[in-house]
């Protein structure tokens, strides 16, 4: 698995070439310029452009550019006349190293109580079976050590001060909010439809799955406004659901509307999946050796029917993780998603390419985890290449 994880994090370099090149020239093909103003005289214009290096070959700005986004600087925000760079609009001004223990030390420390844990779930195991520890170790190793982190992570973004945080901050907390929405609503939905096919409850939940997914959220969004303003002239209250500074409480109903149409999503696959595996021989088995139906849906059923739902689950994740420009307008969220906008009119370049590249990053990495997790979930997945005899 090691020597699949690093030629994939291999394949990152290429990929960030490639995607980089390719934003770099599309955004500097748009007609216009990031300070084209009717009052800014034109020797003004080509003194302000000379100072930002844009007067330079296209293929020398690009070096440029990437030998300074390995620096860390990925540039000045034009659309904010240089006020401010795209690292601190993105990803903020606030640091958890100035609080106490730094990012890398606490993340060592999670990888190593994620080892700990797998160590003694395995061992566990091997006292009331008789499996073999090292084997236990190597199936348990990679999604105990992916929970912790996880969990970590999580403890991290929900709590960091949002007075100094950026835009990539609030987005993660609207997408990861909206993704366990997805999940408790959308897979126990559609294992009960599964279970109950051809009843009343499973026309009821393919129903809403159908509504659910027909309605795009931005209009989800602009009627739960109207609610709103309907409610607070009825009952004469001032709430408001668009805040200047959302809090996580504020992202409730913005999550919710944002995974309702995932929801449905993931709701009708996993009915799909569960029904081609409940019609398995090996769930009769099941049932003829008189295991109760939660237990035969739960351990036998729902872990093989994952494979498929997985798959959805990871692109999905990467969707709501980069931001949900529609959500993020509707609700007054400062996510990149907004940011990502406003610099395409602005001709913002150094915005434009970092927050494509942060996209790209998350979808690669998402796309990798996924990946790996299916060698938990089907123990027939192999991550070393057999030659043939």
């Amino acid at each position: 698995m090691g020597k699949y994880i690093i030629n994939r994090l291999l394949l990152l370099i290429p990929v960030f070439i490639g995607i980089t090149l390719i934003t770099f020239l599309i955004a500097h093909s748009i007609p216009g310029s990031p300070f084209t103003n009717d009052r800014l005289p034109e020797k003004a214009r080509l003194a302000i452009e000379s100072a930002y290096g844009l007067d330079k070959p296209l293929y020398e700005q690009y070096f440029i550019y990437i030998i300074n986004f390995f620096r860390g600087d990925w540039g000045p925000s034009f659309e904010r006349q240089g006020n401010q760079t795209v690292t601190e609009i993105l990803f903020g001004y606030g640091s958890r190293s100035e609080e106490g223990i730094s990012f890398w030390l606490q993340l060592g420390l999670a990888v190593a109580a994620g080892i700990i844990i797998t160590l003694g779930l395995s061992w566990l195991r091997t006292r009331t079976r008789r499996i073999d520890l090292l084997n236990t170790f190597k199936r348990w190793f990679f999604p105990t050590v992916l929970a912790v982190v996880t969990l970590w992570l999580l403890f991290l973004i929900f709590t960091l001060d949002t007075s100094t945080a950026g835009g990539f901050l609030f987005s993660l907390r609207l997408g990861i909010m909206a993704f366990i929405f997805m999940l408790i609503v959308g897979i126990p939905l559609g294992i009960i439809a599964a279970l109950k096919q051809n009843t009343w409850i499973d026309y009821t939940v393919t129903t809403i799955a159908l509504i659910g997914f027909s309605i795009p959220s931005f209009v989800l969004g602009l009627l739960a406004l109207i609610a709103v303003v309907l409610i607070n002239y009825a009952t004469g209250s001032d709430f408001s659901i668009a805040p200047s500074s959302p809090t996580t409480l504020d992202l409730v109903l913005p999550a919710a509307l944002l995974g309702a149409r995932e929801a449905s999503i993931i709701a009708r696959l996993t009915r799909s999946s569960m029904l081609e595996v409940i019609r398995q021989d090996y769930m009769r088995t099941a049932q003829a050796k008189g295991l109760n139906d939660r237990a035969i849906a739960i351990r036998h059923g729902l872990k093989n029917a994952f494979i498929p739902i997985l798959t959805v689950l990871g692109d999905r994740l990467a969707g709501l993780l980069t931001g949900s420009v529609t959500i993020e307008a509707v609700f007054n969220i400062p996510g990149i998603g907004r940011y990502f906008v406003s610099a395409i009119l602005a001709h913002d370049y150094p915005m434009i390419i970092g927050t494509t590249v942060l996209y790209a990053l998350m979808v690669v990495l998402i796309n990798l985890l996924v990946d790996l997790l299916y060698g938990f979930f089907d123990p027939r997945v192999s991550y070393t290449s057999r030659r043939a005899a």
